[in-house]
């Protein structure tokens, strides 16, 4: 059997992760089923198995990748703490706010995917707050502004999936003019 290259590897991940993305906002977690998550890959059961041998797995590896683009979002350059939220806001779109949502579902009735979503928060409150001390905001006290931004953006992942007037152009405006945050930074 000819040996697969590293690269077709990634290319076959990202495929599956992709179909269990479309399965996951489409139906949710727990009526997702690995069936359903090969016939969107459209790949053998052996294909996906052979990767991903259960759905937690999946779910593990969609959680890594989230946790790489959010990095990524953190890290691009930002003066106030309203563009770092407007940036986040441009990446969030309906179907990964509903995939988040599936994930933190998942995490009540699972416990491999609970420790996943407790370590993704945990993250996300330590990168919020070194991005604010790095930044100089939160005059003394960044690691409280790091909360009030983190209970922003997961307020905005909630709002953007369920409610149909969610303006995030609108909630990043808001909270420029919000004299906290403005206060935060000067």
């Amino acid at each position: 059997m000819p040996k697969v290259s590293e690269s077709h590897m990634t290319m076959r991940r990202n495929q599956i992760l992709d179909a269990a993305c479309a399965c996951l906002v489409r139906n949710g977690y727990s009526a997702t089923t690995m069936r359903d998550i090969c016939t969107e890959a459209s790949l053998s059961t052996g294909a996906v198995y052979n990767l991903y041998p259960h759905k937690r797995d999946i779910l593990v590896a969609l959680v890594a990748r989230g946790r790489i683009r959010r990095r990524e979002l953190l890290a691009a350059p930002a003066r106030t703490p309203a563009e770092l939220i407007k940036a986040i806001l441009s990446s969030i779109h309906t179907d990964t706010a509903a995939l988040d949502l599936s994930i933190w579902a998942a995490a009540r009735d699972d416990e491999a995917v609970a420790v996943e979503v407790a370590q993704v928060f945990s993250e996300l409150r330590e990168d919020l707050e070194a991005t604010c001390q790095a930044r100089g905001w939160g005059n003394d006290e960044p690691a409280h502004l790091a909360r009030i931004l983190m209970s922003i953006l997961l307020g905005m992942i909630v709002q953007s999936s369920l409610d149909p007037l969610f303006d995030g152009e609108e909630l990043a405006a808001a909270i420029g003019s919000c004299s906290v945050v403005q206060k935060s930074v000067g």
